[in-house]
């Protein structure tokens, strides 16, 4: 059977990069349909995935080859239904590819090896020293922070001002974010944290998140480790924000290069076309042909529409605006027409035609596709009733005992290690053994009938399962010293269903449910191998090596 696709076709197949390698690696271990896994598809479908696989070296590759097998002939079936191609599938493809060419584009744009120096590090410690209770004022348009500057000059209070103008459940009241160090802020709050004055307003700080105004209301030292202990965690802290400052400047600069605008009235249009959603049911509401069409934003080569918004809108992998704010609409608007600028500079550069790209989208696609075809193949298995639930129950029951009647002998010494080695003797009765240790201390006998209300022999009902007549445990620490046991004899009855705790009869049923569709998935997939025909072609298994080797300068 095969071991389900959640853990196997789906965990391996969908996870593989295949690999551009010497001739030995692009031999065909099988065919399937027109497509051809290799040896370089097993090894790196391997790797990260060997402990699944039991058995000798050879029982494991076969088992990894049998599940890559049947995932793509899951696929050949997902392929032949038309799976590919349909609205839904083609639209999640190009929601895909959207996302490696963003991340592709930004890789280039603004890579993630930027070091960082000794001395940065210890300078980074040093700032640290102190923390700061600071107060925030934020908004991604500059004129609303330019109102709420003015009315700071006013003289109105810090606290009102900030819950009147940033948005709710950003800050606490007032505009707190309680104690700050350097580093935990965007770099010019960062640097205002160590040296604006107390009770000064600092601002407004213009960041690639938009635009702030802080004050600070006090200072006190801040409890570090040494920077031994710190070092290399301070250092990657400090790297990280390079990479994050660095590539929010690339995409400004690439926003820039575009001419990226967004139309005055752009996120008034939107408050008012979603405000049936925010006050309603929130169910977006259906657009009129011309607001369908309403300009939002433009660039060098592009615009985006309203209709594209509420395209946007409907996807789960989207952000979505708080609806009744305009400056964070604004944003929102300015985000997604960027989106779709630095997808059209990555197929300016043909991103998509490179090697990695297409390999990742092909495979995180297919992914998709396994998944969906595996639903459609088990989605109408029923889940067992009660009656069915006990009856798989029954027929496993052997295998869970309980113990209803054990008799033991025990005893108590002072010395721990004494009764270490008492526990780890092995034949013989526990009496004989003490005696022949030189204890004088009494062996008791006991039977202990389950179930049972002794707090000393309860909780040993389940370690009695493990144990063989004859066996020892111990030593378990008492107040007088250490108890070895050893089991006697043990009388054990099959557990009944209705014995099982509420948890455990839950799981049981699931785990059944899911034995039912794994055995639908079995002859779906033993169908398919009477229609498609696979060929397997196991002798050039052996150039599989196993376990598999880690990716070169990455060891793992």
């Amino acid at each position: 059977m095969i071991r389900s696709i959640p853990r196997a076709a789906l965990a391996v197949l969908a996870t593989s990069t295949l690999l551009a390698g010497c001739s030995t690696g692009d031999r065909p271990v099988a065919r399937v349909g027109s497509h051809v896994v290799t040896v370089n598809d097993m090894i790196d479908a391997a790797r990260g995935n060997a402990t699944r696989y039991a058995g000798s070296p050879e029982e494991a590759k076969r088992a990894l080859l049998d599940d890559l097998v049947n995932g793509e002939l899951i696929l050949e079936a997902a392929r032949r239904r038309g799976l590919d191609t349909t609205a839904t599938s083609r639209r999640y493809r190009d929601q895909l590819r959207d996302r490696l060419l963003l991340g592709a584009l930004v890789d280039r744009l603004a890579p993630q090896d930027v070091g960082v120096s000794d001395a940065e590090t210890r300078r980074f410690y040093a700032d640290r020293s102190i923390r700061a209770d600071a107060r925030i004022i934020y908004s991604t348009d500059q004129s609303v922070i330019r109102e709420a500057k003015k009315a700071l000059d006013r003289g109105e209070a810090f606290g009102d001002v900030a819950d009147r103008f940033n948005m709710p459940g950003m800050t606490q009241k007032g505009g707190s974010l309680g104690f700050k160090s350097p580093g935990d802020l965007l770099p010019p709050l960062d640097d205002a944290l160590r040296t604006l004055p107390v009770g000064d307003i600092g601002g407004p700080y213009d960041t690639p998140q938009g635009w702030f105004l802080l004050t600070i209301d006090r200072r006190e030292p801040a409890e570090q480790d040494s920077f031994a202990n710190v070092q290399s965690q301070l250092a990657e802290m400090l790297r990280r924000k390079k990479v994050g400052l660095v590539r929010a400047l690339a995409i400004s600069r690439l926003r820039e290069e575009y001419g990226v605008t967004v139309e005055k009235d752009a996120a008034a249009r939107m408050f008012r076309l979603l405000t049936p959603a925010r006050t309603g049911e929130g169910v977006m509401p259906p657009l009129a042909p011309e607001d369908s069409t309403a300009v939002l934003a433009r660039w060098d080569g592009g615009t985006y529409t309203v209709g594209d918004a509420f395209d946007d809108l409907r996807r789960s992998d989207v952000a979505k605006p708080p609806a009744a704010m305009t400056p964070e609409l604004r944003q929102w608007i300015v985000n997604q027409a960027t989106a779709r600028v630095a997808r059209q500079e990555a197929l300016r550069r043909h991103l998509e035609e490179e090697p990695s790209i297409a390999r990742d989208l092909r495979n995180q696609f297919d992914g998709y596709l396994l998944q969906a075809e595996y639903q459609y193949s088990v989605g109408d298995v029923p889940r067992p009733d009660a009656a069915e639930v006990r009856k798989l129950w029954d027929a496993v029951k052997a295998q869970y005992p309980r113990v209803e009647r054990a008799t033991v002998e025990w005893l108590v010494v002072p010395d721990s290690a004494a009764a270490a080695t008492l526990a780890m003797q092995a034949g013989g009765t526990l009496e004989a053994s003490a005696k022949a240790a030189g204890f004088t201390q009494a062996v008791h006998r006991e039977t202990i009938h389950y179930p049972t209300q002794d707090a000393a022999w309860a909780p040993m009902r389940l370690t009695f399962v493990r144990m063989q007549p004859g066996q020892r445990t111990g030593p378990e620490r008492l107040a007088d010293g250490w108890k070895v046991i050893q089991l006697v004899d043990k009388v054990q009855a099959p557990t009944e269903f209705d014995e099982l705790p509420p948890a455990l009869q839950g799981n049981f049923a699931s785990n059944a449910w899911q034995m039912a569709r794994d055995m639908r998935l079995t002859q779906f997939t033993d169908s398919l191998r009477r229609i498609v025909n696979p060929e397997e072609i196991t002798a050039n298994l052996r150039h599989v090596p196993w376990p598999p080797p880690p990716v070169a300068g990455t060891g793992n």
